[in-house]
């Protein structure tokens, strides 16, 4: 099956470029969901040979917004799922990619990133997500913030929550982008209002020590509450700390790069 899916993906790095750009729109990564420009290719694995993905253009499905949960490692249910996903199913696609993640090493998460993409190429604003979570992360294939940022993108015009927040993520350390609170906060707003716990704890950190945005006790805590609601722990810690009065922690600029690389 790797081999099928190289053979039909796979092009001369010489056509990369060119092919790419009729794919992209625009020149720069924004706030709303521009794509950079980039050689995007999509590198298979050293495992399945040499050469490069091109990056289609995906199709958008705008009310594809889901976010499958990890589903428990049993011989029937991954059977199932893997003869779903196979078939065509794409919500399959995702779910079997998300069980190869539970799984160790380097050709599971080699085989989960091609699960994604292949759901990601259908339209999937999960498997978007996860193929730019699985590029931003280097888990499966190599390191690329660039390529992250691209399926990102996609994902986000579909206001899935992930992919907004690591754009959020992405701009707050300057990775892949120029770095940009202001443009952090915007982008972690939009995670926020689609529902983001993650999001919400950072929107409630950043107001409590005014980075990127006035500091704002009051917003703090409203932001941690919802994230709270959730059951974000940390977001949890947050609210009994302003409840007792205490100060955010020493060295808090520092924390965010604990925070948000997830």
């Amino acid at each position: 099956m790797h081999k099928a899916i190289a053979d039909q993906l796979q092009v001369g790095r010489d056509q990369a470029d060119d092919d790419a750009a009729a794919a992209m729109p625009g020149p720069t990564a924004t706030p709303r969901s521009t794509a950079p420009t980039a050689d995007y290719t999509f590198r298979a694995p050293q495992s399945y040979g040499q050469g490069s993905f091109v990056l289609p253009a995906p199709v958008h499905n705008p009310t594809n917004n889901s976010q499958p949960r990890a589903p428990q490692l049993t011989t029937d249910s991954f059977e199932q799922t893997r003869a779903n996903a196979e078939y065509g199913d794409v919500q399959a696609q995702v779910r079997l990619g998300m069980m190869y993640m539970q799984m160790e090493g380097r050709e599971q998460h080699e085989e989960a990133v091609l699960w994604f993409f292949k759901a990601a190429l259908r339209g999937d604003a999960e498997g978007q997500c996860r193929v730019g979570e699985m590029s931003m992360k280097g888990l499966g294939v190599p390191q690329d913030y660039r390529a992250a940022i691209y399926w990102f993108n996609q994902a986000a015009e579909q206001r899935n929550a992930n992919a907004l927040y690591y754009m959020g993520n992405l701009y707050s350390e300057g990775l892949g982008v120029s770095q940009s609170d202001h443009d952090a906060v915007i982008w972690y707003i939009r995670a926020a209002s689609e529902g983001s716990a993650e999001a919400q704890n950072m929107m409630g950190f950043r107001h409590e020590i005014g980075l990127g945005m006035s500091r704002n006790q009051s917003m703090a805590l409203e932001w941690y509450l919802k994230a709270a609601v959730q059951g974000h722990a940390g977001a949890e810690e947050s609210v009994a700390r302003l409840g007792r009065n205490e100060p955010p922690p020493k060295d808090s600029r520092k924390l965010t790069s604990i925070l948000i690389i997830k």
